[in-house]
């Protein structure tokens, strides 16, 4: 941000030159016109000084940089010149900004290619320009407001920024969008976001686009967000053209769930039955969540879908804010079902400094003993880092620990005051105020912009939970999908004993590379291409990790990653019971104690994003409509009811746990 703040001084600096530019005229008409009374004196002119001459003989410098008898007096002479100065400025000016703007064009048109183009630049965009170009990735960004503290900035760091209006598609050929390989839309609101996406997407339906362009729109409406991840990869037919909708609440919710979830210091117990099997029986567990907003929401979502463990006992949710019966009465209409998988406690925050009845009522005392994290949401930085610093007065007088509870904050990065206290400089001390906070105090922040808009997250999914969720999906493709991607004379070939062997040699290798993902891909495409005469590049087109990956729709991802997310939940339950090894034995003695807990979590992912139970008929083109855009399924039943094959699935999917973990631990170092 150094850089950012040097760029904008020189703006300011730069800001000067209109006044420089009024003073060079003024200075013009001053001086030529004294020199024209000197002039009119001495030629004895006997009509006295003519005002309105002077000034016309001063403006016609400006037009043809000359006075009358110019010679005669040295203010004339440099009020001519001044004329001069002033004319060939702007000229050249108005002729450099005309070239320039030609010349950049002409450049990004046949020099730039599968570049990313930027639509607005707030916080948000330059963060996101900042690390590509870091990276040496070529980067364009249209931007309307000439004065955009941030465009110098990007200028000098490599970028090229065409001023303009992302709605109108002269500009956004400008910047190559028919060349470009990515696109993020950060104009503003969603209205206008949709509405550059709904422009780019008619630049894809005129066949104008040269390469795949993936479009990032930013879109923070839950609505919104889930129509565009429900229906834009179903009615979108182009194979160059692909939206996925991006929200930084959501974001920001998965952030957190992720680096502070809360079974970190959960405890488990087995239990034998009088019938022989065995159970678990998990330690009474909550979390608290203060204050309510988007992001909150989102949050609380995550809980319902990931907050599930050995021994089925909901997590616990203290939800303390300001008119919380209202916010809770919300939340219930939202999702009417939330009962089923957690636990919410509205507590009404009367204050700021958790004082009143509700905060030292017994009960409540008691049960901040099982809290593991508490998490503060809102919308003005200063005033959570008081709340945080509040609470933990009030969990210090109940367990006499400074900081045995983690409290994490979610900074809406808005506030001057947290720039004094962790100013954005360069070095090792660039966040010292955040490490304090959490190494003193265990209050740690997650920044709504810094950890959510960044190149790894919308762009390289370098997260650990992104190979892993495609592995989880390439395995179900290859036992179930495989045989359809090939001839009916290859198919033949693929018998079940080949089928048993690839299942073996997925479950079990053995990763010597830094990239597994494709260390797998080639073990498993080299036994086909063995047993079907095909070279392997051409296996992988379609057959390979990232191309049926790329078949799917947004939705797909996200489920394929929230079994990824989960996978943390799983290890930690098998930890605890001692065992460091996940082979076929621990996963068969642990499995009817794991697979009624991803039931419930498939079905609360299911639940949240709106699906409902349904028969599907024997008609597999209705069953595809049903499911993909009706998002009816039958399988949202109890566990208990679920068939033998439907067991075997989530069985195959324990039997992964080690391959996914020597993954996840590899992506981690």
């Amino acid at each position: 941000m150094i850089v950012l703040w040097f760029y904008r001084l020189r703006k300011s600096l730069m800001a000067l030159m209109p006044f420089l530019f009024i003073f060079l005229i003024v200075a013009t008409f001053v001086f030529g016109t004294w020199g024209y009374y000197e002039y009119s004196v001495a030629g004895g002119y006997k009509g006295g000084v003519a005002f309105w001459e002077a000034v016309y003989s001063t403006i016609a410098a400006f037009v043809i940089a000359s006075f009358p008898a110019a010679a005669f007096s040295w203010k004339i002479t440099l009020a001519k010149y001044l004329a001069a100065l002033v004319i060939g400025y702007g000229v050249f000016v108005a002729i450099y900004k005309y070239l320039n703007k030609k010349l950049l064009v002409a450049k990004i048109r046949y020099f730039y290619r599968n570049h990313t183009v930027i639509l607005g630049v707030g916080e948000k965009g330059y963060q996101i320009a900042r690390e590509l170009l870091e990276a040496k990735r070529q980067v364009v960004v249209i931007e309307k407001d000439v004065e955009n503290d941030f465009i110098e900035a990007i200028r000098e760091m490599g970028g090229k920024v065409i001023i303009g209006n992302a709605f109108e598609e002269s500009v956004l050929l400008a910047a190559g969008i028919t060349h470009a390989s990515k696109c993020v839309v950060l104009i503003g609101n969603d209205e206008h976001n949709l509405l550059a996406t709904s422009v780019l997407s008619g630049i894809n339906s005129q066949n104008s686009l040269k390469t795949k362009l993936h479009v990032i729109t930013h879109v923070n409406d839950w609505y919104n967000n889930n129509t565009l991840k429900d229906y834009v990869d179903i009615y979108n037919k182009s194979d160059k053209f692909d939206i996925d909708a991006f929200s930084s609440h959501q974001a920001a919710a998965q952030v957190i769930y992720d680096k502070f979830p809360p079974h970190r210091d959960f405890e488990y117990k087995e239990i034998e039955n009088n019938d022989g099997k065995m159970s678990v029986e998990t330690s009474d567990n909550s979390i608290v969540i203060v204050g309510y907003n988007a992001v909150a929401e989102a949050f609380i979502a995550e809980n319902i879908i990931l907050s599930h463990y050995p021994g089925l006992k909901n997590l616990k949710i203290f939800l303390i804010d300001k008119n919380i019966e209202e916010k809770a009465l919300e939340l219930k209409f939202k999702y009417p079902f939330i009962d089923e998988y957690v636990d919410i406690i509205p507590v009404e925050l009367s204050n700021e400094n958790f004082y009143g009845e509700q905060f030292s009522d017994g009960d409540f005392f008691e049960s901040l003993k099982n809290i593991k994290v508490v998490y503060l949401f809102g919308d003005n930085d200063a005033y959570l880092l008081n709340l945080a610093n509040s609470f933990r007065q009030m969990l210090y007088s109940v367990l006499g620990d400074i900081n045995k509870v983690s409290i994490v904050i979610c900074l809406p990065e808005q506030s001057k005051a947290l720039d004094l206290l962790a100013p954005f400089s360069e070095g090792k001390n660039k966040n010292q105020f955040f490490d304090l906070l959490t190494e003193k105090f265990n209050i740690n922040p997650v920044r709504m912009i810094s950890d959510t808009f960044t190149k790894a997250k919308l762009f390289d999914h370098e997260e650990a939970f992104e190979p892993v969720s495609k592995i989880v999906n390439y395995f179900y493709t290859m036992k179930y999908g495989f045989e359809w991607m090939v001839s009916d004379d290859e198919r033949k070939l693929m018998n079940s004993d080949f089928m048993a062997s690839l299942d073996d040699a997925f479950l079990t290798i053995k990763f010597s590379t830094q990239n597994p993902v494709r260390e797998l891909e080639n073990h498993i495409l080299g036994k086909l291409s063995t047993l079907l005469n095909r070279p392997i590049e051409n296996l992988a087109s379609t057959m390979g990790v990232d191309a049926v990956w790329g078949t799917l729709t947004d939705r797909l991802k996200d489920s394929n990653r929230y079994v990824a997310r989960h996978l943390a939940v799983k290890t930690h339950f098998l930890t605890k019971m001692g065992h460091k090894n996940f082979g076929r034995e621990v996963i068969e003695r642990y499995f009817k104690v794991l697979a009624p807990v991803e039931h419930k979590r498939w079905c609360s992912e299911k639940m949240v994003f709106k699906f409902r139970f349904g028969e599907f008929p024997s008609d597999g083109k209705l069953k595809k409509v049903l499911k993909n855009n009706l998002k009816i399924h039958n399988q949202l039943i109890p566990y208990e009811d679920l068939t033998e094959e439907e067991e075997d699935k989530d069985f195959n999917m324990f039997l992964l746990m080690p391959i996914l973990q020597q993954i996840f631990d590899i992506k981690v170092k």
